[in-house]
């Protein structure tokens, strides 16, 4: 089996997919890196195969692994989920005027799409903050004593928390939610035309500001360290 990193040839201990991975994780280490894409013989390796890549070939002749810097990769997924706030607002606004003009069907339609949107918004946020090791509630804390005359925190607002603003999320979607299950439309209207439509504004600045934030992080931030 040849093996490949980032283009280059990887010695592995065995010739194997376990043997494999074990050499390329062992040479993205030292950079901080991690590996986002196998492929085996040019094509994607099955999901199966990553998760526990077995002691053996599988029949693959070639295997080609891409790194990438995580504060990258996590900076450039959470400007990303940034950007689609913009199509679930849209959505959102979309839903309450249909709402109020008695079209329930498709303003469901629409309400599932940005409710689809903020679920994968949270995704990247606890997936992002894992990959680097942040921890949420401890940026919040730098950011208070920044105001104390403390040392700022690069890109991140003082006065906007990651906690308030996923307790109100969470209390908005939780209202969205008893809103669809009693068919309360009025009531949901208001909560998607207005309260859930103020969180866009809130999520897109501070998924930017933590964005900003990972790019001042050192070299090596990464893998839960």
């Amino acid at each position: 089996m040849n093996v490949f990193l980032d283009g280059h040839p990887l010695r592995a201990p065995r010739p194997t997919l376990a043997g494999a991975f074990e050499a390329a994780v062992e040479a993205t280490r030292p950079a901080g890196r991690v590996i986002i894409e196998v492929k085996g013989d040019g094509l994607p390796l099955a999901d199966d195969l990553v998760a526990s890549p077995p002691d053996l070939a599988a029949g693959i002749a070639e295997l080609r692994f891409t790194s990438a810097d995580p504060r990258q990769l996590v900076r450039v997924t959470l400007l990303d989920a940034a950007d689609a706030l913009s199509t679930a607002q849209a959505d959102q606004l979309a839903a309450a005027d249909l709402i109020n003009s008695g079209q329930t069907g498709p303003a469901l339609e629409h309400l599932r799409a940005a409710l689809s949107t903020w679920q994968a918004v949270q995704d990247v946020l606890e997936r992002s903050t894992q990959l680097l090791g942040l921890n949420l509630a401890k940026l919040d804390g730098e950011k208070s004593g920044a105001e104390l005359g403390g040392a700022p925190v690069a890109g991140l607002d003082p006065e906007e928390g990651f906690a308030p603003a996923l307790e109100s999320l969470t209390t908005h979607l939780a209202s969205v939610r008893t809103g669809l299950t009693m068919q309360d439309w009025s009531a949901l209207s208001d909560t998607v035309g207005y309260d859930l439509d103020a969180q866009i504004s809130v999520w897109k600045r501070l998924l930017s500001g933590l964005a900003d934030h990972v790019a001042t992080l050192p070299m090596g931030t990464g893998s839960g360290a």
